[in-house]
């Protein structure tokens, strides 16, 4: 046993030393300079970043953390010289990189639209709107789907402290799943609204002002609360109906209703720095 765990440590201490020396041997082949050698590895590093705050807080992280598993244990059956579980490895890693653009699909898609709009080096600040707007746009399609009715308020310049305050304070991340199962109909908190600020669900169950104008009368009580709030602050809301499935976005005291998962997307930009342009035009409501 202890002669087997020898040969086993002697196997890695080699294969290390031979990925070393074969990278040396390269490197002095190829004439590169230690320059170009600390650039290469910089700009990867770079966009291994980049590649997981784009993945962070979607389903596909969690994929990519499994194949790295899956890569180290390949790593570890070469150096060990395990043949059976080498081989396996070397099988299943081809099924894999054959699958990848299947599995990354969506993925793939959203982070080559984020290239093609942005700067290719995107701050830190962009991707978080980026992940924000994705995480809200998926939540309020799946609660159309689920049949649910929301309220999501978005604190722009004028500070909606007093309509927090009249909440639950959470000041947690914004999640799809949280916003989901806020709003579900057992829970405490999916009687009123939920008002975000600085990429944060600063409360929840929060109380809306009231307006005594005539609105439509196809409109509910969010909406109206939602249009409410809209004419006294700058805040731009999401109104989701129960009743007639559909997502509406008021700001300004107008409202657009019947709003796409895709539309939705573009009216939610204004939450990317330097990025306030309205992406659509506004219908006054009929009162």
């Amino acid at each position: 046993m202890f002669e087997a765990v020898n040969n086993l440590i002697v196997n890695a201490i080699l294969f290390v030393q031979k990925s070393a020396q074969g990278f040396v041997e390269n490197v002095n082949y190829l004439n590169f300079t230690w320059l170009q050698i600390a650039a290469d590895i910089f700009l990867v590093t770079i966009f291994i970043y980049y590649l997981v705050l784009i993945l962070k807080g979607t389903r596909a992280l969690n994929i990519v953390w499994g194949l790295m598993m899956l890569g180290i244990i390949y790593l570890i059956s070469k150096a060990f010289s395990l043949v059976a579980v080498s081989w396996l490895f070397e099988k299943f890693l081809t099924l894999v990189i054959i699958a990848i653009p299947i599995i990354f699909q969506q993925e793939l898609r959203r982070a080559l639209e984020k290239l093609g709009k942005t700067k290719l080096f995107m701050s830190h600040i962009i991707i978080k709107a980026d992940i924000l707007i994705s995480q809200v746009v998926s939540a309020s399609a799946d609660l159309v789907d689920r049949k649910r009715g929301a309220l999501i308020v978005f604190e722009r310049d004028t500070s909606l402290k007093e309509y927090i305050d009249t909440g639950v304070a959470l000041d947690s991340d914004v999640s799809k799943e949280l916003i989901v199962s806020i709003f579900n109909d057992r829970s405490p908190l999916h009687d009123g609204a939920i008002i975000i600020k600085d990429n944060k669900i600063k409360a929840a169950s929060c109380i809306l002002p009231h307006s005594f104008k005539a609105y439509s009368k196809t409109l509910g009580t969010r909406h109206r609360a939602a249009l409410a709030l809209s004419e006294s602050t700058d805040a731009k809301i999401i109104a989701i109906s129960e009743e007639r499935n559909s997502i509406s976005f008021i700001e300004d005291g107008s409202i657009e209703q019947n709003v796409t998962p895709q539309k939705l997307e573009l009216m939610l930009e204004f939450l990317k720095p330097k990025e306030k342009k309205h992406y659509f035009k506004s219908k006054k409501v009929q009162k």
